[in-house]
């Protein structure tokens, strides 16, 4: 591991770098891979890349940018272990307090029951939807909807996890796993995985949603519009940039959103089914986000527009939007 280390020290370009798997974890071995990454902070960054087998052993050194790490920060991807439990082993005093802020915010995320249900669905729905589960990435998409379903994560691989058990994966779904993982025939491998899947499915679904008072509704959607606002704005910019999937992503999950708030304005419920919120948000007449996708010019359009219209759909409501002209006007 030392030189893997040094590479990334002595290489131009490198913010950050962490080794995680077995060496982030006191379980390391004699016969233990080395996989470790690294944040490029410039375009020699990438340099550092190496990859090779010494004696049997692997060594991975590979390069994350920032915007994956805030993607895990905000369980949005899967891959939470490499923020939460790598060992942070070369970094300046700036990315390295910025690393810290991001666990903090992927731990906080992990406590706010609401995010980490949506997650766990997310995570669900994109490995075993809408046509079922067929491979064993569904296995690895299972465990962690489960996991962050109750504010974990899978620290192992899938069949570690399977053997060592955790407080969180229920029996019934770990034999299911075992199968799926065990099994040589792909049939059984697919009636093995959708009935863990169907099992998840009952585990991660939200508890019925009780009704949401007017005082509490209103200081919701007070501050919904404030929080939202960046979120959009992040769109045009991400395609300029050319992250073209960060903004596709955050389409998706901007439309859910604004649909579960639009639900919640009109039944005084948060929707318990997610055929509610897309329902909400299509009536609403709202620009078409999702539908832009695939025209980026179009889809930068739709969230500039959107941020618009939004405000407007919710004053007409009598949904109170704060807005100041300067940082001046800000209350003191």
């Amino acid at each position: 591991m030392a030189y893997l280390v040094e590479r990334v020290r002595a290489t131009p370009g490198v913010a950050l770098a962490a080794v995680y798997g077995s060496f982030g974890t006191p379980s390391a071995t004699d016969s233990s891979d080395v996989d470790m990454y690294f944040v490029p902070s410039g375009p020699h960054g990438e340099a550092a890349r190496f990859q090779a087998i010494v004696d049997d052993i692997g060594y991975d050194l590979w390069p994350l940018p920032w915007a994956r790490l805030e993607e895990i920060a905000e369980l949005r991807d899967g891959l939470i272990p490499l923020l939460l439990d790598a060992r942070v082993v070369h970094a300046d005093d700036a990315s390295s307090a910025r690393f810290a802020a991001l666990q903090d915010r992927c731990r906080s995320a992990l406590a706010d029951h609401r995010s980490r249900t949506e997650a766990a669905r997310r995570f669900l729905d994109r490995e075993t939807g809408p046509h079922g589960p067929e491979g064993v990435d569904a296995v690895a998409a299972i465990l962690t909807a489960l996991a962050v379903n109750v504010g974990d994560h899978p620290r192992s691989g899938p069949g570690r996890v399977l053997d060592e058990g955790a407080a969180w994966l229920p029996e019934g779904i770990r034999s299911d796993l075992r199968r799926a993982v065990a099994a040589g025939d792909p049939a059984e491998r697919i009636r093995s995985l959708r009935s863990a899947a169907a099992a998840a499915e009952a585990c991660c679904g939200p508890a019925e949603p009780g009704p949401i008072g007017p005082e509490e509704r209103a200081a919701m959607l007070e501050g919904f519009y404030e929080e939202l606002h960046s979120t959009l704005m992040k769109i045009p910019r991400a395609l300029g940039a050319g992250q073209q999937s960060t903004a596709y992503l955050a389409a998706h999950d901007l439309e859910r959103e604004i649909g579960q708030h639009l639900y919640m304005l009109e039944a005084g419920r948060w929707p318990s089914e997610r055929a509610d919120a897309a329902r909400a948000y299509r009536d609403s007449g709202l620009p078409d986000l999702v539908g832009a996708i695939g025209d980026q010019r179009r889809l930068a359009g739709a969230a500039v527009d959107l941020a618009s219209e939004l405000v407007k759909h919710l004053q007409h409501h009598g949904v109170r939007i704060r807005r100041v002209a300067t940082a001046s006007d800000l209350p003191q």
